[in-house]
């Protein structure tokens, strides 16, 4: 897969002209300053989720993400918002499937994961405590295109915490960004 898919990703058509992760960019350096914290854009692959845009934070204690990680559909926050954002049959279809437990957090019960893809799909956004990596959280919001469909999915993943006020700014700093984006593209 490697740098040959993410070439291809990352030129991914969403208007003349245009593509998704140099559309993203500026907005993801905007919000990793603004949060000091790294954050990616992520897209559907297949079966799993592909970073095909990052921008890296300034804090002390940040994490470094690289564009081409590829990731599961299931656990995670951008992961959960694109799974959410699928048909009902394309869910199903996932959900049918072994749901690999990458951590105890991980939704590996189809029922519970189908549960949190319809709050995701209600409120808008995701939050990931620990699902795909052990002290991680995460938060993602979906970017739309024209029609309103989600192509991509912004997320910020930083160190674990129990500061509401602090999780909080971060999801509505990582869904002002998607929206940011989705205006572009519409």
């Amino acid at each position: 897969l490697g740098a040959r898919l993410l070439s291809f990703a990352a030129n991914v058509p969403v208007g003349p002209g245009s593509d998704l992760a140099d559309i993203a960019g500026a907005h993801l350096e905007r919000l990793s300053h603004s949060t000091g914290e790294a954050c990616k854009l992520s897209i559907r692959d297949g079966d799993g989720v592909l970073v095909i845009a990052t921008a890296q934070g300034s804090g002390e204690y940040r994490l470094n993400i690289k564009p081409g990680r590829s990731l599961p559909l299931h656990a995670g926050a951008a992961s959960k918002v694109l799974l959410a954002h699928l048909s009902d049959e394309e869910i199903a279809r996932v959900l049918t499937a072994p749901l690999e437990k990458y951590t105890d957090r991980t939704f590996s019960d189809p029922r519970k994961l189908a549960k949190e893809l319809k709050q995701i799909r209600a409120q808008g956004w995701a939050f990931d405590n620990g699902e795909y990596s052990r002290g991680v959280t995460a938060v993602a919001a979906p970017v739309l295109n024209q029609v309103g469909e989600a192509v991509a999915a912004v997320s910020i993943p930083f160190l674990s915490t129990h500061d509401e006020s602090r999780i909080g700014k971060l999801t509505a700093a990582a869904i002002a960004t998607a929206k940011e984006i989705s205006k572009v593209l519409g």
